[in-house]
């Protein structure tokens, strides 16, 4: 059981929000860091963090939840769209979280964080309508792993992708283990996830993460025309035809999704990941 400076700490910290009847989002709603609009038959999540790179904290894996959830369930709702608002797609972990915590704390916070990670993931899995991304900016970390679970992905030219986990001690997330080695074969998989190296958009193009990229100042317009393109055909029939693509392989995502929140989570409670955060966060002071 989490101790009481634990709890006042993630509390003062990590602001977990209190909602009446446990709703966060209506139509065109946000939280302080998810935006959520509905357009017509468009649910439109945006990161909309802005001031710290979209970066994520525990609030932000717990309002894509409940943003997701509010899509997936409105029958109004054919498309599904993440975007974002600033420079950034999502400058992935942000760190912070950790600030002042002690090794113990660290291991017990860690259960909260990756429980709310493990809801997020099972929002992206089970998802019923299209995921169309739309990355307007660098997308590190866990922002980049769950690339592979959109089922539609536009990025600007100025974006490149990358996973640092290895480097703290952690280990991806977000089906990329599953996910990438099948996309792009498994000695690619292993340069990005294993190794961490970044790539540019049209090496993810290359590789089959991303459908399209667009240079800069033409995402908004053409990312529009997309969207309104994919809102020709009947919703229903769009459901339809993710789910019997998705069918065989769903439940086995699903699984290895669980598989790696574990591994996830006990990688978090090791002494080079705290290390490593807490010298992230000493460098930033300095």
């Amino acid at each position: 059981m989490l101790n009481t400076k634990l709890l006042k700490f993630i509390s003062r910290k990590c602001c977990i929000p209190q909602y009446k009847n446990n709703q966060l989002f209506s139509t065109n709603l946000s939280s302080e860091v998810i935006k959520f609009e509905k357009e017509h038959n468009v649910g439109r999540i945006t990161f909309n963090r802005v001031d710290k790179l979209n970066s994520m904290n525990l609030d932000f894996f717990i309002d894509l939840k409940k943003a997701l959830k509010v899509s997936n369930d409105d029958d109004d709702i054919n498309l599904t769209v993440i975007t974002n608002n600033g420079k950034f797609f999502s400058n992935g972990f942000d760190y912070e979280m950790f600030k002042g915590m002690s090794r113990d704390e660290v291991k017990e916070f860690s259960k909260i964080l990756c429980d709310s990670i493990g809801d997020l993931m099972d929002a992206y899995v089970y998802h019923k309508k299209p995921l169309i991304g739309v990355v307007k900016g660098p997308a590190i970390g866990c922002a980049f792993t769950s690339i592979g679970i959109f089922d539609y992905t536009l990025c600007s030219d100025k974006t490149y992708f990358h996973s640092p986990s290895s480097r703290i001690g952690l280990s991806p997330m977000d089906f990329s283990l599953y996910i990438f080695p099948k996309m792009m074969g498994p000695a690619k998989a292993k340069e990005l996830l294993m190794f961490g190296r970044k790539i540019t958009a049209y090496n993810a193009l290359r590789l089959n993460l991303v459908n399209e990229v667009i240079r800069a100042e033409n995402m908004d317009r053409i990312s529009e025309e997309r969207i309104n393109e994919f809102l020709l055909i009947e919703g229903h029939t769009l459901k339809t035809i993710k789910n019997i693509m998705n069918i065989k392989v769903r439940d086995d995502i699903h699984f290895f999704g669980r598989k790696e929140i574990e591994i996830f989570k006990a990688r978090m409670k090791t002494d080079y990941f705290y290390d490593s955060v807490m010298k992230i966060i000493n460098e930033k002071k300095n």
